[in-house]
Parts: C-alpha cells; structure tokens; sequence
C-alpha cells in the first residue's frame, strides 16, 4: 500500500513538472521571452527558431583612489569629486559613493571633542544639452569629521552628440580642509526600466 501511494506521488510529480516545462515552453516559442530577458543555453539561431534572446547589460564604472584636497568656509561651494566620461546614449541604473575626510583631524576623531560637519554631495547627469541634479544627500556628522556618501538615480543619457557624463560635487558647509577617496560611479545600462514619478 505504501508502495502504491509513493508511485503514485511520484507519477504526480512528474506530471506536474511536465505540464509547467511545457507551458514554459510554449511561453517563450511565442513570445521570445517570458518576462523580458531570462537565462538560458545558448542556442544557434540558423538551426532552432524559438531561440531566445539573452540580454547582458552593460556596466560602465569609473573609480578614482584619491581626490584632491579642498578647503571650504561656512557656505562653501560644492567641488567636483568624480566624473565619469564618455557614456553612450541609453537609460542607466546609476550608483555612487566615496569617503568623505577632514584629515587634519583624524587623531582627535571622538564624540567628546569634535563638533558636527555638515556635508554635502550631488549627482549629475551632463549631455550637450545641459548638466540637471540627479541625487542629493546630506550628513551631519555630530561625533566624527569622517563620512561616506551614497547617491543613486535611474537617468536617461539622450545627447546631441551621442554621450554624456556622470558627476558627482560635494561640500563641506563648515570651516576644514578636506579630501576624498575611495571613489566610485558605477552605471549600469537599463533600458527595459520606467522611471514613474512618486505619488
């Protein structure tokens, strides 16, 4: 009896497996993809006609060590960090972050004796056309001089000339000589992305 029950599960298990390879199948033979791109076995084309295609996106990324050194005042001007160069037209998933330093001070980097630093940073996108504010953020760092920022923002790249840039500028609103390292941009192409506006 329990033998009978256990083939019987199992029958039932392949026939469940079949049906959803099968309607998959019928899936992608229709409509060349299911849900856009998908990761299968590459296939030739010229032999089988429901190959699908498979999309890899296309990462650029730009990383700077080191920047160089800034000083600001009370109300400073934002400075220039990392830019990166040369991107193709396209939509983009984009990314970037660093490490933001008062150097001078690193020793005394403690809660009980450092006053806040507010900072700031801003991302750009840059074509022929103009330079528009993607991300912004912020930081007031109220036991360290130290911080790390993070910008992200989904942009599109639709230039005369056929490129545009990535950029990111930051400040230091109060009195320091500061620096940056660790620097990075990375943009992934997104082309199959909606940006929607928030409601």
């Amino acid at each position: 009896m329990k033998r009978f029950l256990s083939l019987r599960k199992t029958v039932g298990v392949l026939a469940g497996v079949g049906m959803t390879a099968l309607i998959g199948g019928a899936l992608v033979s229709a409509n060349g993809a299911v849900g856009g791109d998908v990761s299968v076995q590459p296939c030739d084309p010229s032999v089988q006609s429901d190959c699908v295609t498979v999309h890899s996106p296309a990462i650029y990324s730009w990383v700077k060590d080191q920047g160089s050194a800034q000083t600001d005042v009370v109300g400073g001007t934002f400075h220039p960090v990392i830019t990166s160069t040369n991107v193709p037209n396209g939509f983009y998933k984009v990314e970037a972050n660093g490490v933001l330093d008062i150097p001078a001070v690193d020793p005394i980097d403690d809660a009980a004796t450092v006053t806040s630093q507010s900072w700031a940073c801003t991302l750009f996108v840059s074509t022929a056309e103009g330079t528009t504010a993607q991300d912004q953020w912020e930081m007031e760092a109220s036991g360290l001089f130290d911080t790390s920022f993070f910008l992200k923002t989904a942009a599109n790249i639709n230039s005369s000339d056929g490129f545009g840039h990535f950029s990111v500028s930051c400040v230091n609103n109060d009195l320091g000589v500061w620096s940056s390292a660790s620097l990075k941009i990375i943009a992934v192409s997104a082309g199959s992305m909606i940006q929607q506006a928030g409601i």
